[in-house]
């Protein structure tokens, strides 16, 4: 998970460690960080100053023969200095991990897997639906931003207890990075609220293709497959008319699929179902679930992709 210019602080509560948000001043913005430079002449072999505090943290610079200064710890952590002329180039700064801001309320659920001493899987937006590991989730593996959670193929999963804020009906977005080892026999869940909506990877008609479901509106598949042994950024939405599919901040496909989501009283499961050998071979990270309609611009952003309209292809990470 990523981290901005927040800090995070963890509070007891119940016996539950409760995840609150405070937002910090920074000193420059993301596109004012500065340099700090030596002032030591040539010759000398002075550090160049550390950057100062961006959003991914700007440069340190050398003097002549210096060496340059350490990256700012930033959003993703700064870039190492630029050694002066026969120096040598700086250590890029550390991007610690931490919700950035106070999630939008239309965020009901937001699982980062940072704080993998926790018995239960926190959830970081404003609603506290955490989750409770099954046997075979490995947490505290490293994700793609930090840490993350991996999934034994099998019957492994996070199971959250039903709450009326994830009984949607309505518009909705799903969103996840995944990293699948290698294809399987078998479909492969990634967020399933039994019968409502579920996110997953297909097996049938066509294999590994992403897929959004709910009964009795069917399935929507994409007609790209997905990647096997890398992540890739997996979103889906559905606004009562159409489901729209995207891999890595792109909408491959959108599909006719008119009517609501019904409502249920099931439980939301991350990975497996528990009851069948469905769970991906493979890790999870940033799992977020939207009740609006997220646009491709708006998908790509949330996995901390820069987006451009005429770009080929429109989503970079």
């Amino acid at each position: 998970m990523r981290w901005h210019n927040g800090s995070m602080m963890y509070r007891w509560q119940g016996g539950l460690l409760a995840a609150s948000v405070f937002v910090m001043a920074c000193a420059q913005s993301r596109d004012q960080a500065s340099t700090g430079v030596s002032t030591s002449q040539a010759g000398s072999s002075p550090t160049g100053g550390t950057s100062a505090a961006g959003g991914d943290g700007a440069s340190g610079g050398g003097a002549t023969n210096g060496t340059g200064g350490a990256g700012a710890a930033g959003g993703m952590g700064g870039m190492g200095g630029v050694g002066g002329v026969g120096g040598t180039g700086g250590t890029g700064g550390a991007g610690p991990c931490g919700p950035a801001v106070v999630p939008s309320p239309d965020l009901v659920a937001w699982y980062g897997f940072e704080d993998s001493t926790n018995p239960q899987v926190v959830d970081l937006s404003s609603y506290g639906h955490h989750g409770t590991p099954s046997t075979g989730v490995q947490r505290g593996v490293t994700g793609r931003f930090c840490k993350g959670e991996r999934f034994d193929g099998s019957l492994s999963h996070i199971d959250i207890p039903y709450s009326s804020d994830l009984d949607i009906s309505g518009d909705i977005t799903i969103e996840a990075w995944v990293f699948l080892d290698a294809p399987n026999q078998t479909n492969r869940m990634l967020v399933r609220k039994y019968l409502q909506y579920q996110m997953s990877v297909s097996v049938v008609p066509e294999p590994n293709l992403l897929e959004f479901y709910s009964q009795p509106l069917g399935f929507a598949r994409t007609t790209q497959q997905v990647q096997f042994g890398k992540w890739i950024h997996a979103a889906v939405s559905h606004d009562g008319t159409t489901a729209r599919l995207y891999i890595d901040g792109q909408l491959k496909d959108a599909v006719p699929f008119a009517g609501s989501l019904p409502s249920n009283t099931n439980s939301l499961k991350l990975g497996g179902d528990g009851f069948n050998q469905v769970a991906p071979d493979g890790g999870m990270d940033e799992v977020k679930i939207w009740r609006v309609l997220r646009s491709e611009q708006q998908i790509c952003e949330d996995g901390n992709g820069t987006y451009s309209a005429g770009g080929t292809p429109k989503c970079t990470y």
